[in-house]
């Protein structure tokens, strides 16, 4: 039951646990291991949309959306849901600095 409706939604937080939160519960986190500052990310939905998502970033650590944060350095950045299909989506941005770990939270809107 829950695929069915993950193919309209799906959110990275908790259940429970309203969009824009802070929270580092259920997190994607990702290691940024190039040697560039400017990159592109790819996150795979858990069930393939209906169609291609309105996507939302969010900072775990400040709710602000439009952000990541940049756990190494301890500071939110500016990103955004670059290209969005129907199974997934990649996080574009100027990534501070190279070998830091990066962490988000989502929310997917491909509802009628």
């Amino acid at each position: 039951m829950l695929a069915l409706c993950q193919r309209y939604y799906e959110k990275s937080y908790s259940i429970g646990v309203t969009p824009g939160s802070v929270s580092n519960n259920d997190r994607f986190r990702y290691w940024n291991s190039d040697n560039q500052t400017i990159g592109a990310h790819p996150v795979m939905f858990s069930v393939r949309k209906r169609t291609n998502p309105t996507v939302t970033i969010y900072s775990p650590a400040t709710g602000a959306s439009g952000n990541i944060r940049n756990e190494s350095g301890g500071a939110d950045i500016a990103a955004n849901a670059g290209i969005a299909s129907d199974n997934g989506f990649s996080i574009a941005g100027a990534f501070s600095t190279a070998q830091t770990i990066h962490s988000l939270h989502f929310t997917a809107d491909a509802e009628l």
